[in-house]
């Protein structure tokens, strides 16, 4: 019998063993018990402590098997989950040069003081992500030390809008921002919060980093008390305070008010993955999965999306009718509300209660088998008065002195 008091677990071994590499060699012939091998397996195990969530995951394979164009990065990795892919091989070369521009901002600072500032940090960061890191101490901290500095050179690019060759990388700056928002494409905030503080010789100054990271429109402020995960989460809170808000809708008496949702490539991901990261806990807030599931009870067939783009509700500069119906049924398929008080949930009983109203199925039968094309409200009418007719003569016959 296994006891729970005999285990010692260490935590400075991470990975998880198969059954297979925890057999000690034994005499021939002979199993080692099925006890022991589970005390050893559960030894090397990491236990929780010290987690404080998996903040950095992985798109479940089921959704992501049919449409890794819109999870996987086209021309820039960071982070670990798609280093060292060969199509993204040109990138790192530009990624040391962006390094000895960036050291150049600061030069009272050497590399070794980054370095030092990141080896301080790598067990932190190690353990955002949900995955064991193959990588040695040496290769993980280079990897931050290069990603890291590449984002916040990016941005610096971007802010001085001067043309650089850095911004001409891979289809430009649009397609490079896209890669930069990729969920599986991240490292903790406060790894770039440490490497700017380094660069500016201006410890805690976030503001300043925030308005460099949005170089295209004053974006909302956000509470100094933030916490900010990756750089994907960042311009999902930015997004939820918009002004600009696509969930503006309404419905009264019937009718629905829907905003303007434009769909183009760049969107498309950026959605996606914003819907991805709100998928990633049940903790988080999940309007756009709100959202999405309204688009999807609206959108089931081409039709419906050529009825919301007539109506001006959707703008589609990207797929055909039919693509743009799949693309929402699908996400619509996996993607879990985990609560009945998610953004749209007001609106949702609304509906509810209009169709479950009698009058309003009348109504609706009415105007589904009488009134749907203008020949049918004709041929209504004309019965209508023909209806009044008959009964003016019948009551004529009936009553005729009224008659007289």
């Amino acid at each position: 019998m296994l006891h729970k008091a005999n285990l010692s677990v260490r935590l400075d071994e991470p990975n998880f063993p198969n059954m297979e590499e925890m057999k000690e060699p034994v005499a021939k012939g002979k199993e080692v018990p099925l006890e022991i091998c589970l005390k050893q397996r559960l030894n090397k195990t990491q236990t929780w402590e010290g987690f404080e969530s998996f903040t950095l995951t992985r798109v479940p394979t089921i959704v992501r098997e049919n449409h890794k164009d819109l999870y996987e990065p086209r021309v820039v990795s960071i982070g670990p989950y798609h280093r060292g892919k060969e199509s993204l091989s040109v990138m790192e070369t530009h990624k040391a040069r962006c390094l000895i521009d960036f050291l150049e901002r600061n030069s009272k600072v050497g590399v070794e003081v980054y370095i030092q500032k990141l080896r301080e940090l790598e067990d932190r960061v190690r353990r955002c992500y949900s995955e064991t890191i193959n990588l040695n101490q040496d290769e993980f901290v280079e990897m931050l030390l290069f990603d890291g500095c590449f984002i916040l050179e990016f941005f610096f690019r971007v802010r001085a809008n001067e043309p650089h060759i850095l911004l001409d990388v891979g289809w430009g700056i649009k397609t490079t921002i896209s890669d930069l928002l990729l969920y599986e494409n991240q490292i903790p905030f406060f790894v770039i919060e440490t490497l700017y503080a380094v660069v500016t010789d201006n410890e805690g100054d976030r503001d300043s980093l925030l308005d460099l990271l949005e170089p295209y429109s004053v974006s909302p402020d956000l509470p100094a008390g933030n916490r900010i995960l990756h750089l994907l989460h960042l311009y999902y809170q930015w997004k939820k305070k918009s002004p600009c808000d696509v969930f503006d809708i309404t419905f009264e008496n019937g009718i629905f008010e829907i905003p303007t949702f434009p769909i183009d490539s760049v969107r498309r991901v950026f959605f996606m993955n914003l819907a991805a990261f709100e998928q990633s806990s049940s903790a988080m807030e999940h309007d756009l999965t709100s959202y999405v599931a309204l688009m999807n009870a609206l959108i089931k067939t081409n039709k419906d999306v050529v009825l919301l783009q007539r109506q001006g509700i959707i703008n589609n500069m990207l797929l055909n009718d039919e693509e743009l119906a799949v693309f929402f049924n699908q996400f619509g398929a996996w993607s879990t509300l985990y609560s009945d008080k998610h953004y749209f949930s007001p609106l949702f009983a609304e509906v509810q209660r209009y169709y479950e109203s009698r009058w309003h199925k009348y109504r609706a039968k009415l105007m589904h088998d009488y009134f749907n094309n203008p020949w049918s409200v004709l041929s209504v009418i004309a019965a209508v008065v023909l209806l009044i007719f008959a009964a003016i003569q019948a009551a004529g016959v009936i009553f005729p002195d009224i008659h007289h």
